[in-house]
């Protein structure tokens, strides 16, 4: 019987708006397995075929998965060819490879509807990403494989390299070009959002949802669906630090407060979700949501998918 040779332990699947908890993922596990995630292997992939190397990585060259579903997973192009490579590899295997981390508790589908009934998954919401991790390694060593123990000097790394990127944060955090650099992230938020009302307004007209904003650099925008409303602001108090600012997200009845806006009826503010301005690993602006998963970095596109969401679900229980 030939033993299988695997190029990675573990291999993550994920989409998009999974892209920092993959990462983070990753810094849990990395120095104790060997592993792939697409986003630190950019450069070798490089001038390769995509499809070809997904289907190799995810299919036969990594002893364990791990995929972190969502509907949306398997819909993407790299996904795609990531779900493909999945389920042929099971059809001769069997799913004992595979992990589920299921993203989006309030999603009543937690694996894909091709996965066996009898698949357990790891509940995020419950255990949190330091189980998960431990999970993940059991599973491994039940494969048969056998995790790495960090040596001295490459724990010495790690940490150096964590220091380095709290330096980082805080250079991007409490300086006038973070500042600057984070409007131009909220701007890219405003522009998803206003691409997203847009779509909106194709999909479900009947809510009659439209926006507005004055065009300004980091002003305010407002989403309208009569009698409710919403405003999407984030303005730093200083031009120097970010301390303390967030993105708010205000789900409003009546009008939200706008310049120019005369209010007959005072409008009442209800629920509002917020972003904290934060920096991925790799030098990105970005902004931390907190949720029962715990600290999620988010990048523009992500946060005007959570708020947009958000508010219309808000919308439908009115």
């Amino acid at each position: 019987m030939t033993i299988p040779k695997y190029d990675y332990d573990v291999a993550i699947s994920f989409g998009y708006k999974d892209e920092p908890f993959a990462n983070k993922l990753h810094s849990l596990l990395e120095g104790r397995l060997k592993l792939f995630l697409y986003s630190k292997e950019q450069e070798k992939l490089a001038g390769t075929d995509g499809e070809a190397k997904f289907n190799e990585v995810f299919g036969k060259t990594a002893k364990l998965v791990v995929i972190l579903y969502r509907e949306a997973w398997g819909h993407t192009p790299f996904t795609r060819f990531e779900e493909t490579a999945i389920r042929n590899r099971a059809y001769s295997e069997g799913y004992d490879f595979a992990v589920f981390i299921p993203m989006d508790d309030s999603e009543k589908q937690k694996v894909p509807a091709w996965v066996p009934k009898n698949r357990l998954y790891i509940g995020l919401e419950r255990w949190g990403i330091e189980a998960a991790c431990a999970v993940i390694e059991a599973r491994f060593s039940e494969l048969g494989g056998e995790i790495h123990e960090e040596s001295v000097a490459e724990m010495a790394a790690k940490v150096a390299e964590a220091i380095g990127y709290e330096e980082r944060r805080q250079k991007h955090l409490n300086s006038h070009e973070g500042v600057q650099a984070q409007r131009l992230s909220f701007d890219e938020v405003r522009e998803k959002l206003i691409e997203g009302v847009a779509t909106i307004q194709k999909t479900l007209p009947a809510i009659n949802l439209h926006e507005k904003h004055n065009g300004e650099s980091g002003g305010a925008i407002i989403f309208l669906s009569d009698p409710t409303g919403m405003s999407v602001n984030w303005r730093p108090e200083y031009a120097n630090v970010m301390r303390d600012s967030k993105l708010k997200a205000t789900f409003w009845k009546g009008h939200p407060p706008y310049p120019g806006v005369t209010h007959w009826e005072k409008p009442v503010e209800g629920a509002s979700i917020t972003f904290a301005p934060d920096l991925t690993e790799d030098g990105r602006p970005a902004w931390k949501q907190t949720n029962k998963v715990g600290d999620v970095l988010l990048s523009p596109n992500g946060v005007a998918d959570v708020i947009l969401k958000w508010f219309l679900a808000k919308c439908q229980k009115g």
